[in-house]
């Protein structure tokens, strides 16, 4: 008998509309950062701590996706 498919998730679950604001947040921030660095001379000591807060803000963004996917795809129906 083949099995049901399984329906798409529509809504972001209860459990992690935490974690999926914090992403939305992230998001802004890297997108002002990046902006900020697009207006920085390319041996400016501000573009060097713009990239440094910029890769620092990328890896708490991947962090934070891949426990929300991790949370979306491991929750049971």
């Amino acid at each position: 008998m083949p099995r049901a498919a399984r329906p798409a998730l529509s809504a972001v679950p209860l459990l992690v509309w935490e974690a999926a604001a914090d992403a939305a947040a992230l998001r802004q921030e890297r997108a002002r950062l990046m902006a900020a660095l697009s207006r920085c001379r390319p041996y400016a000591r501000r573009r060097v701590r713009l990239e440094l807060r910029l890769a620092d803000i990328t890896a708490r963004l991947i962090a934070t996706e891949l426990e929300l996917s991790r949370d979306v795809i491991l929750r049971r129906d």
